[in-house]
């Protein structure tokens, strides 16, 4: 049995990732940089995708967000088990027939092709995107070309179609019929569970999800909040950071992790990972496109009731409450940043004596393992 040689493996009970060393990562993002040359390959922008999602609802209304009276149907999908789901052999094939990469990336590639351990394209390898992306062209194009979409995006295995007229006249079961076919001839699988048909014209309420978001209409205005399940997964954090700091001894220290964490998950926040390279996330970065400020105002009312909830003194309490200090609209917190990587030396120390950390080092995922090390749910 052929196998991928000398590569870490994580085994998280679901699915297997691949953790290759720094050598080996190095080597991965050559083969990953000529892949994305030679074939052209543009990795898909979550931002970009929601931007343009916007333009096509709201016909480019970014002040107003008025939806337009029109005729849409929209179809959202998803590939069931994507990674491991790619047919590796057709793979091969088209990348040996486009006889576009040399011939030592195949001696890299090879293995992973031919192995028996890996069942579709491995998780976590540098090039594991890039190659899905290839795989996918054709599939892609089969999609514009059944559906002639005016909107058609794929965020790595999640697809939407947006169409404003041409659809019209089809039922939803040949428009069921129509994707999965194409499913088939790519060797894919649908996700049925995840596949929906929402029509809706001039005298409905649009109402549906994409990428962590949820997208509605109210008065003909296009409403834009954090999808039901993500805000979920928000608001638990937040309990969890306020519940952790409760059990605690709730001293100075306690206090400063319970600071930092909440900025770190209402934030937009600048950070480097522990090969030292930029990251960003939290709210601010996520769910920049947010306009439902009643939801926000929820979110923040929450979290106030939650610093009441503690037993601080006022110097304490006051500090908390100006972290979600939005004095105009609650909208003002998606313009919150915290960017650590701008720190100075004395800003970085302050840090460190808050959280009682001894380190010389001022790197900041030494920081950030200080802050989540005993936070487990």
């Amino acid at each position: 049995m052929v196998r991928i040689p000398n590569l870490n493996k994580i085994n998280n009970g679901k699915r297997v990732f691949f953790n290759p060393n720094d050598e080996q990562k190095k080597e991965y993002n050559k083969i990953k940089n000529e892949l994305v040359k030679k074939y052209s390959i543009n990795l898909s922008n979550r931002d970009f995708i929601i931007k343009q999602l916007i333009a096509t609802l709201t016909h480019g209304d970014y002040i107003n967000y008025k939806v337009p009276e029109i005729n849409l149907v929209i179809i959202r999908s998803d590939i069931k088990n994507f990674y491991p789901s790619i047919n590796k052999h057709e793979l091969y094939k088209k990348l040996k027939k486009g006889n576009l990469l040399s011939q030592q990336t195949f001696n890299v590639l090879q293995p992973i092709f031919f192995s028996g351990s890996v069942t579709g394209i491995p998780l976590g390898l540098p090039f594991s995107s890039v190659l899905s992306e290839i795989y996918l062209e054709r599939f892609d194009e089969q999609i514009n070309s059944v559906f002639n979409p005016t909107f058609y995006f794929r965020y790595v295995d999640d697809i939407i179609i947006i169409n404003y007229d041409s659809l019209r006249g089809i039922n939803d079961l040949d428009i069921n019929n129509n994707l999965s076919e194409i499913f088939t001839k790519n060797h894919l699988i649908i996700n049925k569970e995840k596949t929906m048909i929402t029509r809706f014209n001039s005298s409905d309420n649009l109402n549906f999800s994409y990428l962590g978001y949820q997208f509605k209409t109210i008065n003909k205005k296009l409403l834009i909040s954090i999808s039901e399940i993500k805000l979920k997964k928000i608001i638990d954090n937040i309990k969890y950071s306020f519940y952790i700091y409760k059990k605690s001894n709730q001293s100075n220290r306690e206090f400063w992790l319970l600071y930092y964490r909440l900025i770190n998950i209402i934030y937009g926040v600048t950070s480097t990972n522990e090969k030292n390279r930029k990251i960003k996330f939290g709210i601010g970065y996520s769910y920049k496109f947010v306009n439902d400020e009643k939801q926000i105002q929820e979110l923040l009312s929450m979290i106030r009731g939650l610093i009441h909830s503690c037993h601080l003194n006022s110097r304490k309490r006051s500090t908390l409450f100006y972290l979600i200090y939005t004095p105009n609209s609650s909208l003002e917190i998606l313009n919150k940043r915290m960017d650590y990587t701008k720190l100075t030396s004395n800003q970085v120390s302050k840090i460190k004596n808050r959280l009682k950390l001894t380190t010389s080092s001022n790197n900041i995922s030494r920081i950030f393992f200080n802050l989540y090390k005993n936070f487990k749910k």
